[in-house]
């Protein structure tokens, strides 16, 4: 009750002070001098009264970029196994306790003869530790995120109140063939993950979770063998604009043994702040004492 009365009351502020703000601005319609030509004073006036309201307009909507999600898996500091020999990784979906920055969750996609602690990992380096190739000079000796057979990492933002949600990343291949492919889409609306301990979901066609399999989901990109080195991608999600839970999924169209590896996942969107009523009213209220004393002085 106290929110609501808080709100009316700066809801009648707002009310009264335009009010006031519109009685002052009248008269300047009406002004005739003997001096000065009517149309001046007018278009004077028109002038002052166009400059208040832009004030004011641009009080209404300020934008800020910001920050959704933002994951690098450097966090990471233990990979007990080694799958295959010699390559260091954290089974299972990532966790914010063993390392990860934000929520994931773990899924599904096609037909996989794997668990998912099989097929989902953090890995320690990106390449191998101190192999930079010719083609890919830099390398990447730090935490990726890697997923295989038909397995994948989901992440869940909620968009509402931001549009222009940019998604970007770095993505590579491991030992795969032509039909494996790097898989990237985003789901809008809520699918049910647990947020608990066990937040792996099988959205396969032919699961109790068929709504969510990926045909109903919208694809950004499907791109195979690439190699050295990581390459980066930036996606618009146009359809998440302002429409509250978004999921979005990195996962492996086939390939058991071959692997797809994720880094740098980053998501913006830009706000669209509104102000209380109470800002608008300090701007309306100095423009009315612009107003005022212009109107008296004359």
């Amino acid at each position: 009750m106290f929110c609501i009365d808080r709100v009316n009351q700066k809801g009648r502020l707002f009310l009264a002070t335009a009010g006031l703000f519109l009685k002052i601005a009248k008269p300047f319609f009406q002004m005739k001098t003997v001096s000065t030509p009517c149309w001046v004073t007018r278009r004077s006036s028109l002038i002052l009264l166009g400059v208040c309201g832009l004030v004011c307009l641009s009080a209404i909507r300020s934008q800020a970029q910001v920050t959704l999600f933002n994951e690098n898996f450097n966090g990471y500091t233990s990979f007990p196994d080694q799958v295959p020999a010699g390559d260091y990784v954290n089974k299972g979906i990532p966790e914010i306790s063993e390392g990860a920055s934000e929520l994931w969750f773990g899924a599904r996609f096609q037909s996989g003869d794997g668990t998912i602690n099989s097929d989902l990992f953090v890995q320690k380096f990106g390449d191998y530790a101190g192999f930079n190739p010719p083609s890919n000079p830099a390398g990447n000796a730090t935490p990726v995120g890697r997923f295989e057979d038909d397995a994948g990492i989901v992440l869940r933002i909620n968009t509402t109140g931001y549009t222009n949600i940019t998604l970007d990343f770095d993505w590579r291949t491991f030992d795969t063939s032509s039909g494996d492919k790097v898989t990237v889409g985003y789901y809008v609306g809520e699918i049910g993950f647990n947020t608990g301990a066990n937040r792996f979901m099988d959205l396969r066609t032919t699961s109790a979770n068929a709504a969510y399999s990926w045909g109903n989901w919208t694809q950004l990109m499907s791109q195979g063998d690439n190699g050295y080195p990581f390459e980066h991608e930036t996606f618009t999600l146009n359809a998440a604009a302002n429409a509250g839970v978004v999921y979005v999924a990195f996962w492996l169209d086939d390939g058991e043994g071959d692997y797809g590896k994720l880094d740098n996942v980053f998501i913006t969107g830009t706000s669209i702040v509104v102000p209380e009523p109470t800002t608008l009213s300090l701007g309306l209220l100095g423009c009315a004492l612009v107003l005022a004393r212009r109107r008296f002085s004359r």
